[in-house]
């Protein structure tokens, strides 16, 4: 069994962008083979070849999982350098925005931005 593994590295802040694209065109190459995956399992059902429809699926499905993992790894490290930007227009100290890793959501860079969120959700109650 394959186990991922978390790792971090060090990078000057202005580089964070272009890095966060060559992990994300990296991941768009693996992504375009998944096509091929599909059209196979789609030929492997219509022969009646159901063991190997199967079998390409699931390679199908842990390439896109691979995928999936690798966009919200881009959108973590992204989120943090919008974050870590704001901080530093906003003046804040440099131990302030070095102070360590920590989750961020696109409602805290709009509240540090100023910017209004527009995807509001309604909650709907049953009268």
């Amino acid at each position: 069994m394959r186990r991922n593994y978390c790792i971090k590295y060090a990078c000057e802040l202005e580089d964070i962008p272009e890095s966060t694209a060559d992990l994300l065109s990296a991941a768009a190459i693996k992504v375009s083979d998944v096509d091929a995956l599909f059209r196979a399992a789609a030929t492997h059902a219509r022969n009646y070849a159901i063991g190997d429809s199967l079998t390409t699926i699931d390679a199908a499905r842990k390439a896109l999982l691979k995928a999936d993992q690798r966009l919200e790894d881009c959108y973590a490290v992204l989120a943090g350098y919008s974050k870590a930007t704001v901080e530093a227009r906003l003046g804040l100290e440099d131990a302030q925005v070095n102070a360590g890793t920590q989750e961020v959501v696109p409602e805290d860079i709009l509240d540090a931005t100023g910017e209004d969120n527009d995807n509001t959700e309604t909650e709907e109650t049953d009268a």
